[in-house]
Formats: structure tokens, sequence, C-alpha cells
């Protein structure tokens, strides 16, 4: 059971045509720095590794700048499977969400709630086999579709991909979206807390800048490195913001890394703190040679091999370390 991908930066789409959003009524900024607004003719697109099972779960805040009843969107999100057959949509129609699962060219649909609020959504969709698909969506953790399921006479397959586009021809309006979040377990009750680099700390052996410019949200960092161990370790964001005595269920690293033709061919994510042992080094894990993103996850904290703690957060710093 693994996190399959993150939806928080400009970076983690394949397609960003969408503006940062920081409006308080959809964006809570302790929690995540920003989100993505989208009105009419602009939309966003991501895809991630297929799941090694047959279920894929998403889940994601959700707003809308009206409340307009007149509101018609469609493909608001679409997911295609690796084949590019839709499996699953979400739309709205006068102001009302519908959810719609699709196992051939016939779509099954279902009211989910009214548009214009600030939403957590959480969706399961799962492959029956070649038989049938279903879906289960929970609007602020409340099970607002139980069981959808449609024959599969297609043999589409599990969603690896979505689409979002703003096409309301009736009602301007704008479309937030922000914590996203694909994985191959129960993500239900999930709030995600993003910690951004924000700049180089005690290791500064890459290549190229990490300073983020007021405002930019590309945080285009262009690091390298070929030298094996070279380090870099950042600090990080909004750690001031987390509660005390908060429950951790676990930190995630997520990286995009590329190898050149002569390059190293691994690296390794590290964490250090400022007591206890200095630093702690996780396994090595191959870098290829086309672009693509790394998570790992550490459900126990590696310094005490128990949970985290708010505490042990303000200590931490995170790294990459390149490797032969």
């Amino acid at each position: 059971m693994a996190i399959l991908k993150f939806l928080c930066e400009v970076e983690d789409f394949d397609l960003m045509d969408a503006s940062v959003h920081t409006d308080a009524s959809y964006i809570d900024t302790t929690r995540v720095e920003y989100g993505f607004s989208y009105s009419t003719g602009r939309g966003l697109s991501a895809s991630w590794p297929a799941p090694v099972g047959s279920e894929v779960w998403l889940h994601w805040r959700h707003g809308q700048t009206t409340t307009s009843g007149v509101w018609d969107d469609f493909g608001v999100p679409l997911f295609l499977d690796a084949d590019g057959n839709q499996v699953m949509r979400m739309d709205i129609t006068d102001g009302v969400v519908r959810w719609n699962i699709n196992g051939d060219t016939t779509a099954v649909a279902s009211y989910a709630a009214t548009a214009g609020s600030s939403l957590t959504y959480d969706v399961q969709f799962i492959k029956n086999g070649t038989t049938s698909l279903t879906m289960n969506v929970w609007v602020n953790g409340v099970q607002r579709v139980t069981s959808l399921s449609v024959a599969n006479a297609r043999d589409n397959g599990v969603p690896v991909c979505f689409h979002m586009t703003f096409t309301d021809i009736s009602s301007q309006g704008t479309i937030v979206w922000s914590e996203g979040v694909v994985a191959d377990e129960d993500t239900r009750g999930w709030r995600l807390r993003q910690h951004r680099t924000t700049a180089y700390s005690t290791f500064d052996e890459w290549d190229g800048s990490a300073d983020v410019p007021a405002g930019d949200v590309r945080k285009s960092t262009g690091i390298t490195t070929n030298t094996n161990d070279d380090r870099v370790s950042y600090d990080l964001s909004n750690l001031a913001d987390i509660p005390t005595l908060a429950t951790i269920d676990r930190v995630c690293v997520q990286s995009t890394l590329i190898r050149g033709s002569a390059g190293l061919a691994n690296f390794n994510h590290f964490f250090r703190y400022d007591t206890g042992p200095t630093v702690i080094h996780d396994a090595n894990v191959a870098v290829g040679t086309t672009l693509q993103e790394f998570i790992s996850e550490y459900p126990t904290s590696p310094d005490t091999g128990v949970a985290w703690t708010d505490t042990e957060m303000q200590l931490l710093q995170v790294g990459v370390r390149g490797r032969t």
C-alpha cells in the first residue's frame, strides 16, 4: 500500500493552466501554501503510476467561487485509464455535482453534493476483474455515492491520469483545487500538511540554486551533481504551524529526478536532526534517464523507531544524496 502522487506544486502537474489561489475560504495555508484556481477555458492535467493492485483512491480539497444553480460544467475532471478510456468523471449540471463511472461507452451517474462549497473529496475506484467497475465517494467524510457499479464490457482499467477543464457555458466562476493525493490505499480522514523547501540548510554540495523568489510558484531549483555522496539538505516551510501533540500518520518525501547519460545511477533521501543521530540515510533508489517522481514514506521516525512527534518535526531537515 502506497502513495502514488502528491498534487501540491506546479511541478506535480503535467499541464498547469491555472493561477495560485490563497483565499482562506478554500485554502488552509497552515496546511498547504496555496491551491490552484482556474476558470472558463483553463484547466489542470496530471498523471501517476499505475497501482500494483486494482484499486485507486483520490483525495483533494475542492472549492468554487459561485453557488449559481445554472452552472453547467462538463468533465471536471475526466479520469482516464492507461489506454486513454474515460473510466470516471465528475461534472456539474444545474449547480449540482454528479459522479459518473464508465465500463464502456455508458456512464452511470449519481448525485454527490451541491456545488459552491469548500469540500473534501475522497473517491475510491475498484476494478473487479473484467466483470465491473465500482466507485465510492465521500464528501466531507460522509458517503454520498455507495458502490456505484457498471458492467466493464470494454475491460477498462483503473485511472492513471485526469484532465480538468472548466467549460461552464452559463455562468462565470472559478474552481479551486488543493491538497491532492493519489494512493492505492484508503485516504479517508486525511488532511495533507505540505512542507515546501525554502532554502539550503546544512548540506549545500550540489550545483545550482534553491532560492525561491517571493511569489514565484515555479520554484525551479535546477540543482545537479555528478559526485558520489554529494548531499543537499533543505529548510522546510510551515513547521511552526504544526499543533502541539498533533497525530502524524507518516512523513513522505517527494522528489523529481533524472539521470544524465553518464550520471550517477542512484540517490537516497535522508533526514538530518538537530539532536540525536546527525544524519539518517534511507536505502538507495535507482534513477532513470527520463524525469521521474520518487516518493519515500516513513510511517515512523527513522531516529526513534516510533511515531513522529510535533517536536521532532521542528528539528528536521530533509535532503537528497547522489550515489554511484
